[in-house]
């Protein structure tokens, strides 16, 4: 259940539902495509990717220099089952 608490308090943020909604919506994204879309400045969106990061409820994949995100859709539903179970 702690695991379940720590997920929704990661995507309960307005901006963060915004990234995940990105990143539904094209698979995987990059930080700059992601900034330049949500129209907020990297620092900001980086902050919040990290935080996704942490709860792991994105997956990162490196190319060179570039990280690229997509969410753990399989995390995600472990969370959702976990929580239909109360």
């Amino acid at each position: 259940m702690k695991r379940a608490k720590n997920v929704i308090r990661a995507v309960d943020h307005p901006l963060r539902s915004q990234i995940l909604d990105h990143l539904k919506d094209v698979g995987e994204s990059n930080v700059t495509n992601i900034y330049v879309k949500l129209r907020r400045t990297q620092p900001i969106i980086s902050q919040h990717l990290s935080i996704l990061r942490d709860a792991k409820v994105v997956n990162t994949r490196r190319d060179g220099k570039e990280i690229y995100y997509s969410i753990d859709t399989v995390e995600l539903q472990r969370v959702y089952d976990l929580m239909g179970q109360f």
